[in-house]
């Protein structure tokens, strides 16, 4: 019987055991460019779960130490890796280093894995296509523009998001200065009534 299990290092890579444990691979992230990773998701009831989504880079807040290259995605277990996330505000600018970008984590509708919300320190970004075949087709939207301009300074470090049990509607997520919810799988956002005081 094939036993997985993963165990993400954020400032390393994934690794993969398919004995229990025992012995332990890269399953191919070490070929990344880069190769730091803060959160995977392994797609349910897609593709004999060889499909998983991970996002790069070093999800704290340390300059210039493993920046995101954005979120890449197997469909082969592994054997390759696709960006899927290239011309977004989720990926680092590698020669402009002030425009850094940390994902810290994203989360995946478990009953329709098309459906991605990533947060990280320039915003709130959602996919409705994450299993597009051409990974150049897959759209993203950022969703959290209303938020930064209820802040002070015009801005937002976004740090987790989180289901509400049993209601793939209701979304949290928190910023550096306040949490916020979605009744719509993360269309739209805004600061949790009574959570302004965070500000």
């Amino acid at each position: 019987m094939k036993t997985e299990c993963w165990y993400v290092l954020h400032r390393e890579v994934c690794f993969l055991s398919e004995d229990g444990g025992i012995s332990w691979n890269t399953a191919g992230m070490d070929l990344l460019p880069v190769v730091g990773a803060s959160w995977l998701e392994i797609a349910p009831n897609t593709n004999n779960g060889n499909t998983w989504f991970v996002a790069t880079g070093h999800g704290e807040w340390y300059k210039k130490l493993d920046l995101s290259n954005g979120i890449w995605r197997t469909t082969d277990a592994g054997a390759s890796w696709q960006p899927i996330s290239m011309g977004t505000d989720m990926v680092t600018d590698f020669e402009e280093f002030w425009h850094d970008v940390r994902i810290r984590k994203f989360w995946m509708n478990q009953s329709e894995p098309n459906i991605i919300v990533v947060v990280c320190n320039t915003g709130i970004y959602k996919t409705i296509n994450a299993l597009e075949t051409d990974p150049n087709m897959v759209a993203w939207l950022k969703v959290s523009d209303n938020l930064s301009s209820l802040q002070a300074d015009g801005k937002e470090i976004f740090l987790d998001i989180v289901q509400m049990p049993g209601n793939e509607n209701e979304l949290y997520a928190s910023g550096d200065s306040t949490v916020y919810w979605s009744h719509n799988m993360g269309d739209t956002w805004e600061i949790i009534p009574g959570m302004e005081q965070l500000e």
